[in-house]
């Protein structure tokens, strides 16, 4: 299903596509009415002091803020942006797939931080809380989704959109260790997907198959990969001194010391009982799921008896 899978992933990025356009045309149009010359507008300088200094009403700058960051939740990805990524994994060779996972998804982050948090500040206060929202439901909805994964890849990549919803957690703090704490995420998620998504491509060479139900017993024939595999595994799932660790540690730390809210507005006068630390606390579930389908799927694969269709695989 490759072109299904190519065209869902144009399609979600034309969407995305056409919010950022929008958005960074109404700051070009705003610029030119405040006399901003025309050939500097789009400087990141220029555009902080457009948005900063101007008179640009708060409802506009969070429209404008809306359009950057839907565009970027399609990268990042966010629910329910996300589901081009499990498809286009699937279906892409393993090379592009550790590219996928450690590079695009980072686009998104990136693009968050420095066209919305960092031009919009006033805009992000506002927004905060459904950020924070969006976070847990990021982590917490796609962790399960992980855990009923039969194919080793498409179980890796929900568990990367369940990883880069502490990026927006740490987005969400609002202060300065999360904003570094959401960084440091963006990098170890970077290194340890794409290193997860390298072990499967090394097993499907050698098999051709990436349903889970197809192995078992495999650490017998091949230490050397099985090794490799736990380990970032273990450093995917947030065991202590591995990478994975450091930054969601970090993350939950950051949030646990922000006061960006107290509850989420739901209108009309209406607000769910969630500060931000409540909603750390939810994010730690992911947490708890993210051990779960990765030591099983460890056991699954490479423990237990020997599933004969595997014994002839070479380490």
């Amino acid at each position: 299903r490759r072109e299904f899978a190519a065209m869902k992933f144009v399609l979600y990025t034309l969407f995305g596509s056409v919010f950022l356009v929008a958005s960074a045309l109404a700051l070009y149009f705003y610029g030119r009415s405040l006399g901003v010359d025309p050939s500097t507008i789009f400087m990141f300088d220029t555009l902080r002091s457009i948005v900063g200094l101007g008179d640009l009403a708060p409802m506009a700058q969070i429209l404008i803020f809306l359009g950057f960051f839907i565009a970027f939740a399609v990268k990042l990805p966010v629910v329910p942006f996300h589901t081009w990524l499990p498809d286009a994994h699937v279906e892409a060779p393993t090379p592009i797939s550790m590219l996928l996972a450690g590079i695009l998804l980072k686009m998104g982050a990136y693009g968050m931080f420095r066209f919305c948090f960092e031009m919009m500040p006033a805009a992000a206060q506002a927004l905060a809380p459904y950020i924070g929202l969006l976070a847990v439901i990021n982590i917490v909805y796609t962790a399960g989704v992980a855990l009923v994964q039969e194919d080793m890849k498409k179980l890796i990549a929900y568990s990367s959109v369940s990883h880069m919803g502490f990026v927006l957690l740490g987005l969400a703090a609002l202060n300065a260790v999360g904003f570094n704490a959401a960084i440091f995420v963006m990098v170890s998620h970077g290194l340890v997907s794409a290193a997860l998504f390298m072990c499967v491509g090394t097993l499907y060479r050698r098999t051709h198959s990436r349903m889970i139900q197809d192995y078992g017993g495999v650490g017998k024939k091949t230490p050397m990969i099985f090794y490799f595999f736990m380990l970032m595994s273990l450093s995917s799932l947030g065991l202590p001194m591995l990478v994975s660790f450091a930054g969601e540690s970090l993350v939950f730390y950051g949030a646990f010391l922000s006061t960006a809210f107290a509850n989420i507005p739901m209108g009309n006068g209406m607000a769910l009982p969630l500060s931000i630390q409540t909603v750390t606390v939810l994010s730690a579930i992911g947490v708890i799921l993210g051990a779960a389908y990765m030591l099983w799927l460890l056991k699954r694969v490479f423990f237990g008896d020997l599933n004969p269709s595997c014994a002839k695989l070479t380490d």
